[in-house]
């Protein structure tokens, strides 16, 4: 529970537990900063600004960061994008995505049959 200035609210829970122990931290974020974060205390980063053609060199930048702190180079990263055929994800792995979050619909009345038609051709096909 918390009771402040700007929020107030009673107790809360979280269920179900992560069975991730200790729990991953994914770090969000385009600036210096959160490449910054996502190198020395990160286990995966989240660009939300970044296009294909930027990924390298920040993920490069994290890997300087992360091997100067003794770190492994590698950060877990994940991207979402509408896709709409395999060739669409095949791009991102190619640049180092290692997780793609996707929404293969452009509209919300299109979501069951856009789920449906990628299910069926990038999944399945």
């Amino acid at each position: 529970e918390y009771h402040g200035e700007f929020f107030d609210f009673e107790p809360v829970m979280f269920e179900p537990k992560p069975v991730q122990q200790p729990i991953p931290l994914v770090i969000g974020g385009d600036g210096q900063a959160a490449l910054r974060r996502a190198a020395l205390v990160g286990d995966g980063w989240i660009p939300m600004n970044h296009s294909l053609d930027r990924i390298p060199a920040s993920l490069a930048k994290i890997a300087e960061q992360r091997e100067a702190a003794g770190r492994d180079p590698h950060i877990e990263l994940t991207m979402g994008l509408p896709a709409e055929s395999p060739s669409d994800l095949q791009h991102y792995t190619d640049v180092g995505v290692d997780r793609i979050l996707v929404r293969p619909w452009k509209s919300s009345r299109d979501a069951i049959e856009g789920m449906k038609r990628f299910a069926d051709e990038v999944l399945h096909g």
